[in-house]
């Protein structure tokens, strides 16, 4: 399955770097033959050059020496430009020339006028200019990462939690549910949960691998929708005393998830407070997310905690107090 997923993801890599490497060559390739005024070339010069790195890694050679080509494409479109403004001041100074012929003293008056005139505007247009490209290159990279974001989940994280109202016919026993915590979908989901502490014969690289058959499948889809919860089949029961934990590895397209799960008794009979019944049980959990560092190996940093839970029913439904 994980080589499955690879070749998936790379193909998807390579599918968006081409459409890239097309959209800024035509680009290119058009304004050889219609010059972009000074700074438009080098935007967009810009942008290929940071969303290279983001394909570099995935991309067959080939599609690497077109994303070069490309770039000195936008290059010489850059240069081009200068030139033709340079060309275009140089003509704008002779015809300022023919007018020392109305005498001197005009002369000097006008031109000491003409350069303040110039000198204020010059600095207007560029400020400008300088404000719209930037406005105009956060905007699109804004974009560009909202698009990545719901094409790999971004930093949406899945969070499995129970329903604490026991099931009539098992005590202690509740049912799950899973759901996608950020702004983008998640892609690709697969979880599974099992009972804490581990197995002393047993390894936690076993236990994300999949390779013990104590785990219990919790979920697979092919996303899983943001802001939306999943009922899930599976059933946990916890003990009588102290707190039961559970550990819930999720596999996503944007990475690897752990959660540590706890459940706990806190009373043994429900409890009135005004119009709402407070149930006795409570819950807690960490989830973290497996990155790789520097050291390039894999590292779980903690994602989002939350503290223990208390669960009151009213109207129907059970509400976390506060």
């Amino acid at each position: 399955m994980t080589k499955h997923l690879a070749r998936h993801l790379a193909h998807r890599w390579e599918i968006i770097s081409w459409v890239c490497v097309i959209f800024f060559a035509g680009l290119g390739i058009a304004w050889m033959f219609w010059l972009p005024t000074v700074g438009k070339g080098g935007l967009f010069l810009a942008m290929g050059a940071t969303l290279l790195p983001l394909f570099w890694e995935h991309i067959s050679v080939f599609a690497k020496m077109s994303w070069i080509a490309m770039l000195f494409l936008l290059l010489g479109v850059e240069y081009r430009a200068i030139d033709k403004e340079h060309r275009e001041n140089a003509l704008a100074q002779q015809e300022a020339l023919k007018t020392i012929g109305d005498g001197f003293t005009k002369v000097l008056t006008d031109q000491k006028n003409s350069f303040s005139t110039l000198v204020t505007q010059s600095n207007e247009a560029f400020k400008q200019t300088t404000e719209q490209a930037s406005d105009q290159f956060d905007a699109t990279m804004k974009r560009a990462q909202d698009n990545l974001n719901h094409m790999t989940g971004g930093d949406t994280y899945p969070l499995v939690v129970p329903i604490l109202v026991p099931l009539g016919n098992a005590p202690n026993t509740f049912r799950l549910v899973i759901q996608a915590v950020g702004d983008s979908p998640l892609f690709d989901v697969d979880a599974s949960l099992m009972k804490l502490p581990f197995p002393a014969t047993r390894s936690y690289t076993d236990y994300l691998s999949g390779k013990d058959s104590d785990d219990t499948h919790l979920f697979s889809g092919a996303s899983l929708s943001p802001n939306r919860v999943e009922m899930l089949g599976p059933t946990v029961t916890i003990s009588d005393t102290g707190q039961t934990d559970y550990s819930i590895a999720t596999l996503a397209r944007n990475g690897t998830f752990n959660e540590r799960l706890h459940i706990k008794k806190t009373g043994n009979d429900l409890k009135r407070e005004g119009t709402a019944l407070v149930l006795p049980y409570s819950f807690s959990c960490e989830v973290t997310r497996e990155r790789i560092g520097k050291d390039k190996k894999a590292h779980q940093t903690q994602v989002t905690a939350i503290p223990w839970q208390i669960f009151s029913v009213a109207n129907g439904q059970a509400t976390p107090q506060k």
